[in-house]
C-alpha cells in the first residue's frame, strides 16, 4: 500500500442570530470551505508535522443540505483533483460557494454537510521513507505517522486555508479509524491473535475464574481474531487463493524435579479442553485430527484491512471463537442440552480430572495456492493467546491498597 486514504466530514450551521442577520443573503454571499490534512512523522523523540516526500493527492467531494438544495457531487479528474499538496498540509476543497447550502429559516437553520475522501499517494520508495518512519520490530510503537485535519471557512476563494474560522476534526466511530502509518522492515509474514470484549477492547491474555461464571453451562465463551500480514512477501503470494489457519493447545506444567512452572506441553485431545472452535467466516472448510484444528479459508472471504478488492488482501483479519471448559458443572450447549463426546455426555472440567493452569492457544497462518492444505506459499507465521483457567475464592483474597 503506497497511499493514505482520509475520510473527512464537516457539518456547518449558522447560529439563529447569524441566520436572522444574513440568512436571506446567503445565496449571494461568497462563503467557502476547505479541509486541511496534516501528517506528523513521529520518529522516536522527533516529531515533524509536514507533508514530506512530495506526494500527489486527489479528492472526491459531496455537499448536501437539510434545506432541500440539490446535492453537489465532485469527482476528481486529471484537470481538477480538488486537492492541493503543500509543504505543511494537503488542502481539500470544492472551490465553490456554499452559501446556498446554509440558507434556512430563523426557526430552523439549515445544516450543510460536506464529505470528502482524500487519497495521498507516495509512489516511490524514497517518498515513502521521507514521510513514514521504519519499524524493525513490533516494539518500536513510537515510530509512526499520524493524520490530523481541520475544517476552515473563508470568504475569499482560494484563501480559506488562511482563515481563522477553523475547527479541529475529531475521529468518528464506525468507518473512521485513528490509524498509525509506518514502514515495516521485515521479510516474513506476521500473525497476531487477540481476544476482545463486547466493547472491542483487545486482550492478549485472559483470566477465567470458575467461581465467577455467569451461568451453569460449565464453560466460558471467548471471541478472538487473528490479523495476518503478508505484505512483506506480497510478490510471492500475489496469486494465492486460500489461507491455512491452525489451532492447537498447550498446558503449562511443572518442570520435572523443580517447583518452577515454566514449560508448556502439547495437549493431545484439544476437544477435552475447548468446545465449538469456529472460524467465523463463510465457505470455511475445517478438519480436526484430535490435537489440531485446521481451517482452509478462501482469500476472498477474509476481512481485508488494506482496502484491497475481494481475494487480493495482503493484510487481513480472521475472527475465531471457542468455549473453554471450566468448573464443576457438566457443560451444556446453547439449548441447554448436555454436550457429548465419543457418544457419551461430557463430564465437568473437574470431574474429568483436568487441571486448573495456564493454557496457550497456539495458532499459525500460511497462504495457499489452492484449497489443498499442502499447497503452502511463503512462510508460516505463528502467534499465541494465553488464558488462565483457575478457581479463585474471593473471600480469601485481600486487596492491598
Amino acid at each position: 500500500m503506497n497511499s493514505v486514504k482520509v475520510k473527512l466530514e464537516a457539518n456547518i450551521q449558522l447560529t439563529q442570530e447569524a441566520n436572522s442577520a444574513v440568512g436571506g443573503q446567503l445565496s449571494t454571499v461568497d462563503m467557502f470551505q476547505s479541509f486541511l490534512v496534516y501528517l506528523t512523522k513521529n520518529d522516536g523523540n522527533e516529531h515533524d508535522r509536514a507533508i514530506l516526500g512530495n506526494p500527489t493527492a486527489y479528492a472526491d467531494i459531496t455537499i448536501s443540505s437539510t434545506n432541500g438544495e440539490d446535492p453537489l457531487t465532485l469527482s476528481h479528474t486529471a484537470a481538477d483533483n480538488y486537492a492541493t499538496v503543500g509543504m505543511d498540509y494537503v488542502e481539500v476543497g470544492a472551490n465553490t460557494p456554499i452559501g446556498r447550502f446554509l440558507a434556512g429559516t430563523v426557526e430552523s437553520p439549515a445544516i450543510a454537510t460536506i464529505k470528502a475522501t482524500a487519497v495521498i499517494t507516495y509512489t516511490l520508495t524514497a517518498q515513502q521513507e521521507a514521510q513514514f518512519p521504519t519499524r524493525k520490530d513490533k516494539g518500536e510503537s513510537e515510530k509512526n505517522a499520524t493524520v490530523s485535519a481541520y475544517s476552515n471557512i473563508g470568504f475569499e476563494e482560494g484563501k480559506t486555508a488562511l482563515s481563522k474560522n477553523q475547527t479541529n476534526a475529531l475521529h468518528k466511530g464506525a468507518g473512521y479509524n485513528d490509524y498509525k502509518y509506518y514502514i515495516i522492515s521485515q521479510t516474513e509474514p506476521t500473525l497476531d491473535i487477540y481476544a476482545y470484549a463486547s466493547d472491542g477492547q483487545r486482550y492478549g491474555q485472559l483470566g477465567i475464574n470458575a467461581n465467577d461464571l455467569p451461568d451453569n453451562t460449565g464453560k466460558v465463551h471467548i471471541s478472538a481474531a487473528a490479523e495476518f500480514d503478508v505484505r512483506p512477501i506480497a510478490a510471492s503470494v500475489k496469486n494465492a487463493t486460500h489461507v491455512k489457519f491452525t489451532v492447537s493447545l498447550q498446558q503449562k506444567q511443572q518442570t520435572t524435579g523443580t517447583f518452577n512452572y515454566s514449560e508448556y506441553t502439547n495437549i493431545d485431545d484439544i476437544d477435552a479442553y475447548l468446545y465449538n472452535i469456529n472460524m467465523d467466516l463463510t465457505d470455511v472448510v475445517s478438519t480436526n485430527d484430535g490435537t489440531m484444528y485446521t481451517f482452509i479459508v478462501p482469500r476472498d472471504k477474509v476481512i481485508a484491512l488494506d482496502d484491497a478488492v475481494a481475494g487480493k488482501s495482503y493484510y487481513m483479519r480472521m475472527p475465531i471463537s471457542f468455549d473453554v471448559y471450566t468448573g464443576s458443572d457438566a457443560p451444556v450447549d446453547s439449548n441447554g442440552n448436555a454436550i457429548t463426546k465419543d457418544g457419551a455426555a461430557l463430564g465437568s472440567f473437574e470431574s474429568r480430572g483436568l487441571v486448573y493452569a495456564n493454557y496457550k492457544v497456539k495458532v499459525t497462518a500460511q497462504m495457499l495456492s489452492s484449497a489443498n492444505a499442502n499447497d503452502g506459499v511463503g512462510a508460516s507465521a505463528p502467534s499465541e493467546l494465553v488464558y488462565t483457567n483457575a478457581k479463585l475464592l474471593g473471600d480469601y483474597i485481600k486487596v492491598l491498597e
